[in-house]
């Protein structure tokens, strides 16, 4: 694994809305994203697709191709940004921290469950009672 993957929960893939050929190599970035990178439940890292330059009057962008590019590529959604007017930068790190959390939440609830589960066992496997083993 890279080092630049080390320890994520979470990614954003940022292509440039003014310039069309960004967006061709967001695919191999994602599809390498998902070879390397698991959370520590499995489960594939979120992933929120992010269009910059939206300030700049050539940015183009089809709402219903990204929406269905998204969802046949395991994105969690996409979203528009303006790095320099700080147009939507805040709202889209929000919504890929909430999405961490949830999978967060849901690999803490699903350990917790695990860890009852094994202290349940070494509960029901220790005998009860005194030393004496034998039976009236």
């Amino acid at each position: 694994m890279q080092v630049y993957y080390s320890g994520a929960f979470g990614a954003l893939l940022v292509f440039d809305l003014t310039a069309p050929d960004t967006f061709k190599s967001v695919s191999n970035w994602k599809r390498e994203i998902d070879s390397k990178c698991k959370l520590p439940d499995g489960s594939p890292l979120p992933v929120l697709l992010v269009g910059n330059k939206d300030d700049l009057p050539n940015a183009a962008y089809d709402k219903g191709e990204l929406d269905e590019y998204c969802q046949s590529n395991g994105f969690i959604g996409w979203t528009v940004t303006s790095a320099k007017t700080n147009h939507n930068v805040e709202d889209t790190m929000d919504t890929l921290v909430q999405h961490m959390m949830r999978h967060d939440a849901a690999f803490i609830e699903q350990r917790k469950a695990k860890e009852e589960a094994a202290a349940l066992s070494v509960n029901l496997a220790e005998p009860k009672g005194g030393s004496d083993s034998s039976c009236c």
